[in-house]
C-alpha cells in the first residue's frame, strides 16, 4: 500500500512543477508580448522610414513607413524589390549603399532626390548589416529620413555666404572676422592683396606680425577691450603692406551675433588712411611751425611754455627761457636781400636744432627773433649752451651771394623763479636780459640780474 501512496505524491509533485513552469512561461510570454508591444510603438513613432531588406535587396519587412517616402502601405511592399517603386538614380545610390553595408557593417549619409507629390524631396538614407542566424537569412535594415528642410535650409545658407563672399571680395576695404577666442578666422582677397602673405599665416593672432611695434599694444588693449563689452570700435595704427612699407589703417569693428541673439565674434572693415594721415600731418605742421625755419611758431610755443611751467611749478623742477636775436640782421637784409636773410634765418634754426635736446623746444617769435625753452634746465646749464651756439656762429662764417659772411648773435636768459612766477614775466626778464646784451655791445649771453 506504500507505493501507490509514494507515486500519488510524486504525480503531484510533478504537477506542482509543470504548473510552475507553465506559469513562469505564460508570465515570460506577457512581458515579451509587451515588450514587443513597446518596440512596436517605438518604432511607430520614429518618423523615420525602417525596413528589413535581404540580401538581394527584397523588402522582408516593414517595421515603420515614412508616409513621404514610399505612397503604399506596408503589406503591398513586401517581398518587392527596391527598383520596383524607386527611380534608377535612387536605386542606383541604394545599391551602392548596400554594397558599402556589407563591406563595412554600417554606411551612413547617403543622400538621394525623389519627385513625389508635394514637390522635389530630399532624403539621407542609412544601412547597416543585420547579424546572421540560422534560422534566417542574413539581410540589411534600412533607414530613411526626409531632410528636405535640411537641404532647403543649407542651400540658402549657401546661397547667403556666396553672396557674403561675393560682397566681400568685390569691397574695396580689408575685412576681417573673429570668433568668441579673439582669435581671427577669415580675411577676405583684398586683406591678403594688401598683406602679400597667405591666409594661413595671417589667421588665429598671424596678423599681429604686421603690426608697427610701437602700435601693437594700443591695437591689441583697444581691441581686446571693446570685445569683452561687446562694444563697437575704431582705432588706427601702422601694418605692414607685402613690400615692406607701413601703411597707416583706420580699423573699425563691431560684435556679430546668429539668428538666435547668440554673440559669435568680430567683424572688421580696414582702410589705408595713410595720405589722409600725412596731409592731416601737414596741416598741423603748417598750423604750429614756422615755414620758412620749421621752428615751432609763436602761437604755438605759447601753448607750450604755459604748459610747461605748470608742469615745472607742480613738481618744483627748474624751467629756463633763451631769447635769441640776429644782430644787425637789418644789415644783412639791405646787403643781400631777403633771400640772403632767409638762408641766414635757416642757418641759425638749424644750428640751434642741431645742438638742442629732444625735449627742448625752439621757436620763432618773428622777425629775426627766436626763443628756446629749456625744461629742467637752470640758467647756468642755458647760459653754457647758449655760450657754445654763440661762439659756433662767431667762428663759422656763411657764405652768401659767394662771400663769406660772419653773424653773431644776442642771447638773454631767465629761469622761472617760484610758484607765483608765470611765463610772461619770464619771458619778459629773458627780454630784459637781451637788451643787456645789445647795450653791452652785442654777440653776447646775458642771464638776467634776479637769478
Amino acid at each position: 500500500m506504500a507505493y501507490p501512496i509514494m507515486y500519488v505524491l510524486l504525480f503531484g509533485t510533478v504537477i506542482a512543477l509543470l504548473t510552475l513552469l507553465i506559469y513562469k512561461i505564460r508570465k515570460q510570454d506577457r512581458q515579451l508580448r509587451l515588450l514587443q508591444a513597446d518596440l512596436q510603438n517605438i518604432v511607430h513613432a520614429i518618423p523615420d522610414t525602417l525596413l528589413e531588406l535581404g540580401q538581394d535587396g527584397r523588402i522582408l519587412r516593414v517595421w515603420s513607413l515614412g508616409l513621404d517616402l514610399v505612397a503604399a502601405p506596408p503589406h503591398f511592399l513586401m517581398g518587392k524589390h527596391l527598383s520596383d517603386f524607386f527611380p534608377p538614380k535612387a536605386v542606383s545610390t541604394l545599391t551602392e549603399a548596400l554594397q558599402d553595408a556589407h563591406e563595412n557593417g554600417y554606411t551612413t549619409g547617403w543622400q538621394m532626390e525623389l519627385l513625389l507629390e508635394e514637390g522635389s524631396q530630399w532624403f539621407e538614407v542609412s544601412i547597416s548589416r543585420k547579424q546572421t542566424s540560422q534560422a534566417r537569412e542574413a539581410g540589411f535594415i534600412l533607414i530613411s529620413r526626409n531632410i528636405t528642410k535640411r537641404k532647403n535650409f543649407e542651400s540658402k545658407l549657401q546661397q547667403s555666404e556666396e553672396h557674403f563672399r561675393f560682397v566681400t571680395e568685390s569691397a574695396q576695404a580689408m575685412i576681417w572676422m573673429c570668433d568668441k577666442d579673439k582669435l581671427c578666422t577669415w580675411f577676405n582677397k583684398v586683406w591678403l592683396d594688401f598683406r602679400g602673405r597667405p591666409l594661413e599665416e595671417e589667421l588665429g593672432n598671424g596678423w599681429t606680425k604686421g603690426v608697427h611695434p610701437d602700435d601693437l599694444a594700443y591695437c591689441w588693449e583697444t581691441f581686446a577691450t571693446n570685445f569683452e563689452h561687446l562694444q563697437p570700435f575704431s582705432m588706427e595704427y601702422r601694418l605692414m603692406r607685402g613690400d615692406g612699407e607701413y601703411r597707416w589703417i583706420l580699423d573699425i569693428g563691431r560684435a556679430y551675433f546668429n539668428n538666435q541673439g547668440d554673440f559669435k565674434g568680430y567683424i572688421g572693415s580696414c582702410f589705408d588712411v595713410t595720405e589722409r594721415r600725412r596731409f592731416q600731418e601737414k596741416l598741423e605742421l603748417l598750423a604750429t611751425s614756422d615755414e620758412l625755419t620749421g621752428a615751432i611758431n609763436r602761437r604755438h610755443f605759447v601753448e607750450l611754455v604755459n604748459k610747461d611751467t605748470k608742469r615745472a611749478q607742480r613738481y618744483n623742477l627748474p624751467l629756463t627761457l633763451a631769447l635769441i636775436d640776429i644782430d644787425h640782421f637789418k644789415h644783412v637784409n639791405d646787403t643781400y636781400g631777403h633771400q640772403g636773410g632767409d638762408q641766414v634765418l635757416k642757418e641759425l634754426a638749424r644750428v640751434f636744432k642741431a645742438n638742442l635736446r629732444e625735449t627742448d623746444i625752439f621757436a620763432r617769435l618773428g622777425g629775426d627773433e627766436f626763443v628756446v625753452l629749456l625744461p629742467q634746465t637752470n640758467h647756468q646749464e642755458a647760459r653754457e649752451l647758449t655760450e657754445r651756439i654763440r661762439e659756433i656762429f662767431d667762428t663759422s662764417p656763411l657764405e652768401l651771394a659767394g662771400q663769406r659772411f660772419r653773424i653773431t648773435i644776442s642771447c638773454g636768459i631767465a629761469s622761472l623763479a617760484g610758484s607765483n612766477d608765470c611765463a610772461e614775466a619770464v619771458l619778459g626778464r629773458a627780454d630784459q636780459a637781451l637788451y643787456a646784451s645789445k647795450h653791452a655791445g652785442r654777440n653776447k649771453v646775458t642771464v638776467h640780474e634776479t637769478q
